[in-house]
């Protein structure tokens, strides 16, 4: 966004980008965008994540061990739509008041305190967890917390959260754009839906509630992608072979 916010950082960026010998991206989205600015020569090296750290482990002891866990590790702002998947869970929560449907939220905030507010006034309130901000370190247990990931962000360059929870063995639930579209094989390791579209994300999610077969084989395949694709390993060696090439 930021070369579109006015003439001068267009520019700006545009020049920064052709003094370079060459330019790495993180993603084809964003390649796509440098493509738009510059003729320059762009290596896509994607964000790669530790697959020794994060990977399936022990849940933590934060709900009933019968419960089904859904959860988003994102800042709680607009962009986000944090909004969407709650009204998503209410209407699935309603329908299957049967299963013992847990919202998890990690992260914080500006609309922390007004999607509380719109938590209780749901009635969800006993269902949904707010933990804020966690450490780092501590990240990867709440991926394994979860039974379904869910990121629906209105934009995303790449989508790093989203891969932790594949390497994590977690089925994913995202928007269909910028990185995410790259990163989520739709109905493989994962479902992708439009934004901000409340009935299609509470879909998803239903499908994978109601298969546990399917959460668990999208969990693994989204695992071995990352293994294969998003390694941080092999993509710090992919760096720098370019650099030694060069």
């Amino acid at each position: 966004k930021f070369p579109y916010r006015n003439f001068l950082f267009r520019k700006l960026l545009i020049q920064n980008l052709e003094k370079a010998s060459m330019v790495f991206a993180t993603s084809e989205t964003i390649k796509s965008y440098i493509a738009k600015l510059t003729s320059i020569q762009v290596k896509i090296i994607y964000f790669g994540v530790d697959v020794q750290q994060f990977k399936p482990s022990e849940k933590l002891a934060l709900f009933d061990s019968d419960a089904i866990v859904i959860a988003a590790i994102k800042p709680i702002e607009p962009i986000y739509c944090t909004d969407i998947l709650l009204e998503a869970f209410a209407i699935l929560s309603k329908k299957y008041s049967n299963l013992k449907l847990r919202l998890l939220l990690v992260g914080e905030g500006s609309l922390k305190e007004e999607l509380q507010a719109k938590v209780e006034k749901m009635g969800i309130s006993n269902q949904v967890k707010f933990t804020g901000r966690v450490n780092f370190n501590e990240i990867a247990r709440y991926f394994n917390t979860a039974d379904i990931f869910v990121n629906i962000s209105e934009y995303e360059s790449f989508g790093v959260s989203v891969i932790e929870a594949s390497a994590c063995e977690k089925p994913v639930v995202v928007t269909d754009v910028g990185g995410l579209k790259e990163i989520v094989e739709d109905q493989i390791t994962g479902f992708r839906v439009p934004v901000r579209d409340v009935e299609k994300t509470a879909w998803a999610i239903e499908q994978l509630l109601l298969n546990t077969e399917q959460r668990i084989s999208m969990g693994k395949k989204g695992r071995l992608k990352v293994i294969e694709q998003f390694d941080w390993e092999s993509n710090l060696n992919k760096m720098v072979n370019f650099y030694t090439e060069y």
